[in-house]
């Protein structure tokens, strides 16, 4: 399946990244691929705002390390997106 993007803006800095049925995927909630204030595009684990259900409102995630369609780990570093 095709990532697509939440936002309206044709420069879109985040995507949703649809989640497959994988038994290694089950530690993530909120895949998404950013581009993050320091230029860098990474995925990761979207960190949402309290009460806050909408993914186009996340800002921050806990980054992605390895191949996030095969093994990977999902860091305690966070990247904020532009």
């Amino acid at each position: 399946m095709p990532a697509f993007s939440v936002s309206h803006n044709k420069h879109a800095a985040l995507q949703i990244i649809p989640k497959p049925i994988h038994n290694s995927w089950s530690i993530l909630k909120r895949l998404v691929r950013f581009l993050a204030k320091d230029g860098r595009t990474y995925y990761g684990d979207a960190i949402l705002p309290q009460g806050v259900s909408d993914l186009a409102k996340t800002k921050q995630a806990r980054v992605i390390k390895g191949d996030v369609f095969g093994k990977h780990d999902v860091t305690e570093q966070i990247a904020v997106s532009i």
